[in-house]
Order: structure tokens, then C-alpha cells, then sequence
């Protein structure tokens, strides 16, 4: 589903979609419409269960595309993820991983337009509410990770 669109206050860390905020205290049952809600999945970890819920939602600008993803444990926001796509590039094949710099650049400038300047991926800038970073994973994906502290 679409929403209208899609900003960082790097201030206290709301992620805002549409015309809600979204931060550590947001629980899934004031999710706008919007967000499609996944299935609770218990997940061991050592001798501990975790439950986590999804929610993501979509939005598309005339030039950019963007996913934004929920982790909830235990009922309790603790992760997001917000993934970029220039409309304007098709990444083919061996060209997805070739262009993995490019598309870095694409999140470093939308993260700078939000007022939050990341130097290099992997680098995570802290703030009084958790963390942001740009994410390189080993299959070349890149995303904005947001972690929100307790």
C-alpha cells in the first residue's frame, strides 16, 4: 500500500509516513492502514523465544521508491528499515552488484537531505533515542537501519 510520504526527525527519531509518527513507543494496533502486517513468528535464540512482528509499508515519488519495514518483539517497536529505489535505474544482473557504490550514494544523499550526514556505510551515528546506519549486507543490499534503544 502507498502512503504520502516518508521523513527522519533525527531530533527524537520518528520515523513520519503520511501523517503519523512512528518511534519506540508506537505499538502495531495504531498502525495506519497503510502498513500490511505479517504474521507473529517466534523465533529461538539460545534457550530464549522472541516473537517478532512485521509491518511494512510502500511509497513512490516520481523518482524514488521506498519500503519502509517494522521489526516489533514482544509487542515493542526496537528496529526499522527503510529501503530506497531510484525509478529511473534498472539494475540488471551482474550491474546490481557492479553499481553497489551508486546506489550507496543514493541513500547517503536522501539521509542528507534529512539532515543526518553518515560518512561511510556501516558507520552509525547515535543520538539520546538509539542509532541510524547505512547497510551493506553480504548479498550487496543495501538499506537504512534504525535501532531503537530501551
Amino acid at each position: 500500500m502507498y502512503i504520502d510520504k516518508i521523513a527522519i526527525d533525527k531530533k527524537n527519531g520518528d520515523i513520519i509516513i503520511s501523517d503519523i509518527r512512528v518511534n519506540k513507543s508506537t505499538t502495531v494496533n495504531v498502525l495506519p492502514k497503510q502498513f500490511t502486517i505479517g504474521d507473529e513468528i517466534e523465533y529461538r535464540l539460545g534457550n530464549k523465544k522472541i516473537k517478532v512482528l512485521r509491518a511494512t509499508a510502500e511509497h513512490a515519488t516520481a523518482k524514488l521508491k521506498f519500503t519502509v519495514n517494522l521489526r516489533f518483539e514482544f509487542g515493542v517497536l526496537l528496529k526499522a528499515s527503510i529501503l530506497l529505489e531510484d525509478k529511473r535505474k534498472k539494475y540488471d544482473g551482474m550491474e546490481y552488484y557492479e553499481r553497489v557504490d551508486e546506489r550507496i550514494v543514493l541513500y547517503r544523499d536522501w539521509l542528507r537531505g534529512q539532515g543526518i550526514i553518515v560518512s561511510s556505510v556501516t558507520d552509525a551515528i547515535y543520538f539520546n533515542w538509539g542509532e541510524i546506519q547505512i547497510i551493506r549486507n553480504k548479498s550487496e543490499d543495501i538499506y537504512i537501519g534504525i535501532t531503537f534503544t530501551k
